[in-house]
């Protein structure tokens, strides 16, 4: 804030608050972990009595904003080298629009009006920048390899299945490698190992329309190996996020059952700021009583066997006379003004909303069930 960063500038002296417009200071560093003594102490005791910091320190504590900057800085300087600073700006596009659209799907839902830039991991961004950057010229030499050793025209659908099958597998390759180095899990490094593989038909199908447009054949296989990364990298995180969300609520659901007390009504605010926060605690809750067909494929049948209440008891609590105002007795009772006033909202707000949702669960699964009645009646029926 203006009226903070005069304070600092000012070194002690008074500050006019209408003076203090204009003057912006942006931090170099981020929150230090520990106090500020043991900081100084030890760049101190590093530098022999002088109060320095080491590089891998600075880097440690440097503002993110500020490294993540770094990060593609460095990534479309490689880039725009060897494909130049448009095809640069292109890759790096197509990088950083994949990675957040795949956070914002897997976070917020597919509800636009949700998606927030909280909901984006920035430094993962940063750092897909980084190393995609250095696969330009690793695939560029691939391809000029490729170009150098192929002994007819260049040309034909033999010389495109070829040429992206070895531009598809060195970017598998580079992927992999990083993605190893970067500490992700082996599940990640197959899966964009195998992204480059499934991309290879895409790219060489589309290669005539490429080449067309006067497209380079790596840029080619960098749009088709990230058009199968959106699907792979969103349904991934999307497993990742609903596994800790479900978690979360099937911790929460035995004690949002129970007859009373103060551990129901802190675990019903802890249901209601999910549900009114996050996005993918719908999806948790319906993955736990009416799990649709791609989640029970994407989390598996072992993983859905576990239902810690039953739905009716569920609908009971939420809808129980006079929850209300129970809540809010116990947020102004154990709360001070302001949380208090945030927890009022929210059960002003969520409470309303869980309950219609519950209610169209409701319908949705008494309709389910009069379609299995129906389709076992019918089956009685036949000869």
């Amino acid at each position: 804030p203006a009226f903070i960063s005069a304070m600092v500038a000012s070194g002690g002296r008074p500050v006019d608050d209408l003076a203090a417009h204009g003057i912006n200071i942006y931090s170099m560093g981020k929150i230090a972990e520990g106090s500020l003594a043991a900081v100084q102490d030890a760049g101190m005791e590093e530098a022999g009595g002088n109060p320095a910091i080491e590089p891998r320190r600075a880097w440690r504590y440097l503002n993110p904003l500020f490294k993540e900057s770094v990060y593609a800085v460095i990534g479309f300087i490689v880039a725009a080298s060897f494909i130049g600073p448009s095809y640069a700006l292109l890759w790096l596009f197509i990088t950083g629009f994949r990675n957040a659209i795949a956070d914002l799907a897997a976070t917020r839902g597919t509800k636009l009006s949700e998606w927030k830039l909280k909901g984006i991991n920035f430094d993962n961004v940063a750092q897909s920048l980084f190393w995609t950057g250095f696969s330009v010229p690793i695939l560029g030499f691939v391809k000029t390899g490729f170009d150098s050793l192929w002994p007819w025209a260049q040309d034909g659908i033999l010389f495109n299945t070829i040429k992206f099958f070895f531009i598809s597998f060195a970017n598998g390759a580079y992927l992999a490698t990083h993605n190893t180095i970067r500490g992700f899990e082996k599940e990640v490094v197959k899966a964009n190992f195998f992204r480059s593989v499934i991309a290879w038909p895409f790219a060489t199908i589309f290669a005539p329309l490429g080449n067309l447009v006067g497209i380079p054949s790596i840029v080619q296989a960098k749009i088709w190996s990230d058009f199968v990364a959106g699907f792979i990298e969103g349904s991934g995180k999307y497993v990742k996020i609903l596994k800790l969300r479900r978690k979360s609520v099937m911790e929460l659901l035995p004690l949002v059952v129970q007859p009373g007390g103060e551990a129901r009504c802190m675990a019903i605010l802890d249901l209601l700021y999910l549900f009114n926060e996050e996005p993918r605690t719908q999806s948790s809750l319906r993955s736990v009583f009416d799990p649709p067909a791609l989640v029970k494929a994407l989390l598996g049948k072992t993983a859905l066997l576990e239902n810690p209440v039953a739905f009716a008891d569920l609908r009971r609590a939420l809808y129980r006379e006079g929850l209300g105002k129970e809540l809010m007795d116990y947020v102004l009772l154990r709360y001070d003004e302001e949380r208090a006033s945030d927890l009022t909202d929210l059960v002003n707000e969520a409470l309303p909303a869980a309950r219609g949702w519950l209610g169209h669960m409701e319908s949705r699964i008494e309709a389910k069930i009069a379609r299995a009645a129906r389709v076992t009646h019918k089956a009685k029926r036949r000869p």
